[in-house]
């Protein structure tokens, strides 16, 4: 898919095309304003005794288009992978609203949850960077109940933003707004399925260094994003009331290039009684994520870039719930370690009031 998205430069060059992230434009237009003093020179045959200085010149001049052309690559790459990890972090996983719905003789509720996490990522096609990301949900749903079984239909918005440092001082910012629904059924014996699907903007910039300190090119898109997710699992009580809870999950996403995941995790932890009536829950957890897109081509005006998708990552967390009458609460942690997410720090904290 190919976005052709406002250009703008953080300095003027002169004749510069209105194509972003173009190779072709941007290593013309910036060599020829690296070149500019030369240019009435160039206008006249030059003497032989000037041969090898203008050779000389156009090595220089081969050499600063490949540079500015790398660079420009490693951007696009970078904001690209940064905006496919924003999704995550905008998804989250179901299992923290999972532990609200469950065994709650409820009709339905408002939910707020909060997302921060910190990145470092390292792709076959962008050089080391970090990420911060926060994110913020509000959602409310309606539950009906069946003989042995609860349904919930909800819907959510929310807001994002992450931010991404490089090297040749690359970085990026973006901002995401985005809206969704959910559908969660939940039986009584454990078991439950939970699908989501979620819509959303993004606005997003991204800048670099230009060699010999020539200045800064800045750039920015505004494209439309989509998530969705199904979750299959099954609460397995246990003696004591310690529990065991495997999970399955498909998850998948589009911005500019498509990830379709797979998840398969397990959570365990035990229930303790509050005076008063109130429940508090700690529990540990794991997960492995595989990524099985291939689609590794992203295109930014007439020119397409090759951009690796996020591979597979190992996640381990844990976090506490507590539960007193009306109020649901939650704090859960999570750290993440793969081949290109060299490191992955989650924390998510969420309330919910239950009608």
């Amino acid at each position: 898919m190919t976005f052709q998205p406002p250009f703008r430069m953080a300095r003027p060059i002169p004749s510069l095309p209105a194509l972003p992230f173009s190779r072709r434009a941007t290593a013309l237009a910036l060599a020829a304003a690296c070149l500019a003093p030369w240019q009435g020179a160039a206008a006249a045959p030059p003497p032989a005794s000037n041969a090898a200085q203008i050779a000389a010149l156009k090595a220089a001049q081969a050499e600063y288009r490949k540079e500015v052309e790398a660079r420009g690559a490693n951007a696009v790459a970078l904001g690209q992978t940064a905006s496919i990890l924003l999704l995550d972090t905008e998804l989250g996983t179901v299992g923290q609203r999972q532990g609200e719905l469950r065994n709650m003789p409820d009709k339905g509720g408002l939910w707020v949850r909060g997302t921060g996490s910190n990145y470092k990522v390292e792709t076959a096609n962008a050089s080391r960077f970090g990420q911060d990301a926060s994110a913020i949900s509000v959602g409310a749903d309606y539950a009906w109940t069946a003989s042995s079984a609860k349904v919930y239909l909800g819907a959510f918005v929310g807001l994002s933003q992450s931010e991404q440092n490089a090297e040749y001082g690359t970085r990026g910012k973006i901002d995401s707004r985005y809206a969704g629904i959910y559908l969660s059924y939940v039986h009584d014996n454990g078991l439950y399925v939970d699908v989501v699907n979620k819509v959303g903007r993004i606005d997003q910039d991204v800048r670099f260094d230009l060699p010999l300190d020539r200045g800064t090119y800045s750039d920015g898109v505004s494209h439309t994003t989509y998530s969705g997710s199904v979750e299959l699992g099954y609460h397995w009580r246990l003696a004591d009331r310690w529990f065991i809870e495997p999970q399955l999950q498909g998850i998948y996403s589009r911005s500019s290039q498509t990830s379709i995941e797979g998840r398969a995790g397990l959570r365990a932890g035990r229930d303790f009684g509050l005076a008063g009536g109130g429940t508090l829950q700690p529990y540990a957890k794991v997960s492995y994520l595989k990524q099985f897109s291939h689609d590794d081509t992203v295109g930014f005006g007439d020119s397409s870039y090759d951009v690796a998708l996020p591979g597979n990552r190992w996640q381990l967390g844990g976090g506490v719930a507590v539960a007193s009458g009306r109020h649901r609460a939650f704090v859960d942690l999570q750290y993440g370690r793969g081949a290109s997410v060299s490191q992955e720090v989650t924390a998510n904290i969420g309330y919910s009031f239950r009608f």
